[in-house]
């Protein structure tokens, strides 16, 4: 279902408060040990710049995907200072941006859970949704077993969901492969961290950024696979420029970037 879905926001005690899907009902509780450290299980990833770390969490049948923001162990007092008073958390930023896709009419990890604690000037907050079970789109393009026409097929999924959310002024500024699930033919877009909604006067920039990044990591791809020669580069652009046709960003310099990327003779 498209749409705006209904968020449930209830307050407990000791400065937690969640926000849920309707429906989503899980005990909140039995993730209360993830605020501490070391977390009852071994992250998946771990990105120091912007404290966030993910897991993958089975609670008896079930099994999640968390994703944990802090602001509260920064280098930096002015970055948990900042972070406390002026910015709202991580996750709860994580749902609006995922709203926004999912209004859009594009794939995200569905439905939502926000946890959010504070305590002093610390802040934390969880973003849990149901682990997909799925590879990641750079998985399918760096197959060898996987025919270049499927390839095209999934890329030209991608490119009509990327107009779809440029149209709506919104960007994602790291659309890149790795970011993106296959789940039954369907792309599901993940990572929305730098998502931002831009006014009119960006646009341009904003679909700039997000065609090059897309590009360059599907050309990094079919280069390894040896699907990027004369024929493959241009199905490949064929796909792209018919999608922003009207409202092209500048092509030539994406292609320029692309082939002094990867050393390629430019064209």
């Amino acid at each position: 279902m498209n749409g705006m879905e209904k968020i449930i926001k209830k307050t407990h005690k000791k400065g937690i408060k969640t926000y849920s899907c309707v429906g989503f009902n899980i005990n909140w509780k039995d993730f209360l040990d993830f605020f501490s450290y070391p977390e009852p299980v071994e992250p998946l990833k771990t990105t120091s710049r912007s404290h966030r770390r993910t897991f993958k969490y089975e609670n008896g049948r079930d099994s999640y995907f968390i994703k944990k923001y802090s602001y509260f162990n920064s280098h930096k007092l002015k970055d948990s200072v900042r972070g406390f008073l002026f910015q709202i958390s991580g996750a709860k930023r994580q749902l609006i941006q995922s709203q926004r896709f999912k209004m859009a009419g594009l794939n995200v990890p569905f439905p939502w859970f926000v946890i959010e604690k504070k305590r002093g000037v610390k802040k934390q907050s969880l973003f849990i949704t149901p682990f997909i079970n799925a590879p990641r789109l750079s998985q399918v393009f760096y197959s060898e077993s996987v025919s270049f026409k499927d390839k095209t097929v999934l890329f030209e999924k991608v490119v009509r969901d990327l107009n779809k959310i440029h149209q709506n002024g919104i960007f994602h500024r790291d659309a890149n492969i790795k970011n993106m699930l296959v789940q039954n033919g369907k792309i599901i877009w993940c990572d929305l961290d730098d998502v931002v909604k831009s006014r009119i006067l960006l646009f341009a920039r904003g679909r700039f950024k997000d065609c090059f990044k897309v590009y360059r990591s599907v050309a990094g791809a079919l280069i390894s696979t040896g699907e990027w020669d004369e024929k493959g580069k241009n199905r490949v652009r064929e796909i792209f420029e018919s999608a922003y046709r009207g409202h092209s960003p500048n092509w030539k310099k994406i292609y320029i970037k692309t082939d002094k990327r990867y050393g390629l003779k430019l064209r």
